[in-house]
Order: structure tokens, then C-alpha cells, then sequence
């Protein structure tokens, strides 16, 4: 099983889109079809926008390692090359080389006791989900950056620690040896066509 891990980050994006409906119906009912024809490459931006920041990122905890899709790039992190998940003001991940990689998609909720007992009490309807690694298929939740790290440290752990499940692991897709990390082309397409647009739909009002 991949498991998909986001954090409440989604929110935004709804809202972002929320905001680009809104523009086109207001220019629409301000300006008529031509005011709205218009606007159009800015509401665009602005619906790229939050899909590329907020609702892309995420983290996939799968059988060959971790996928951290960012922003703009993804991390390929094998088991074998991950030393160590840590949530202090946001979830990292260390590598044996002792490179540091954020994860976007998870963000840390801002506080002091953030790791505390009391986030894990008050947290616990929704960061208790029935994980079955074993079966197939990609499932989603919605968590809090230490349970991502409580997940990845606890298999993490049984993986090192069991050499027939390590031996089970098959990645369905290639996975590298080390971690690599590589440029996402279709966010940065998707962005810079909208900015694009947007910039060319606003230069002439501008000048």
C-alpha cells in the first residue's frame, strides 16, 4: 500500500479557487462577457497558484521509500537511505548523508507543544487511521506532521528490523538506490503559462 499523507494545506487551495469563481463572476456581471473573457488568465493564475503551492505537495510512504513532492521538485528517498523523520517546526527528513529535505505537503502547526501529548490527545479522531501496509492500492489522510514522523519512524524501524519484509518490499514503478531529487515539469509548466498570461492580460492596463 502507498500510503498519502497531506496536511490541512488543501484548504487554501479551495479557497484560491473559490477566489478566481468569484473574479470571473464579478467581472462578468460588472463588465459584461468581454470583461470576463479578460480576466481569465488572471483567474487562471490564481486557481495554478493554489493548485502548485497547496494542493499538489504531499508525502507517499510506499514499499520502495518516501516520495516528497514539493513545490517545484520531488525527493525519492529509499528505506535504505533514510536516517531519521523529525518534526520540530515542520517535518524533515534526514538522509545517511545527513542532507535535510522538507516536506511541504505536511506543514507543523505553529506552537510551542506542537510534539506535545496534548496535540496527540486532541488529534487523535483523525491521526489514528487503520494503516494496513499490506494491501494494495493508495490511500490519503490527512495528519499532523508528527504523526507523519510517528508513521515513518515506526516502519522505518520494521523495515531495518525485518529482512523477509525488506525482502517483500517491491517497488511497482523505479526507485533508486540513493536519494535523488528532480524537477516537477508540470507545475512549473502549468505556472508559468498562467503567470504568463496573466502578466500579458495586465500590461497593457499597466502602461
Amino acid at each position: 500500500m502507498t500510503l498519502i499523507l497531506r496536511g490541512k494545506t488543501r484548504m487554501y487551495a479551495y479557497l484560491l479557487y473559490a477566489l478566481a469563481v468569484i473574479s470571473l463572476v464579478a467581472s462578468a456581471v460588472n463588465g459584461g462577457i468581454g470583461e470576463a473573457i479578460w480576466s481569465i488568465p488572471i483567474a487562471a493564475f490564481i486557481a495554478a497558484f493554489g493548485w502548485v503551492v497547496f494542493f499538489n505537495p504531499r508525502l507517499e510512504v510506499g514499499p520502495g521509500g518516501l516520495r516528497v513532492v514539493n513545490i517545484l521538485r520531488e525527493h525519492l528517498i529509499p528505506w535504505s537511505d533514510l536516517a531519521l523523520a523529525e518534526n520540530r517546526w515542520g517535518l524533515y527528513l534526514y538522509t545517511m548523508a545527513d542532507r535535510k529535505i522538507s516536506v511541504w505537503g505536511v506543514p507543523s502547526t505553529v506552537g510551542i507543544f506542537n510534539n506535545s501529548w496534548r496535540d496527540r490527545k486532541k488529534d487523535k479522531d483523525y491521526e489514528d487511521p487503520d494503516i494496513v501496509w499490506e494491501e494494495s492500492g493508495r490511500v490519503t489522510r490527512i495528519v499532523s506532521s508528527g504523526f507523519a514522523a510517528d508513521v515513518i519512524t515506526f516502519r522505518l524501524g520494521r523495515i531495518k528490523g525485518d529482512a523477509n519484509l525488506r525482502a517483500s518490499l517491491q517497488p511497482a514503478t523505479y526507485w533508486p538506490d540513493k536519494a535523488e531529487t528532480r524537477l516537477q515539469p508540470l507545475p512549473i509548466i502549468v505556472l508559468g503559462v498562467t503567470l504568463l498570461g496573466a502578466v500579458l492580460t495586465l500590461a497593457p492596463a499597466v502602461s
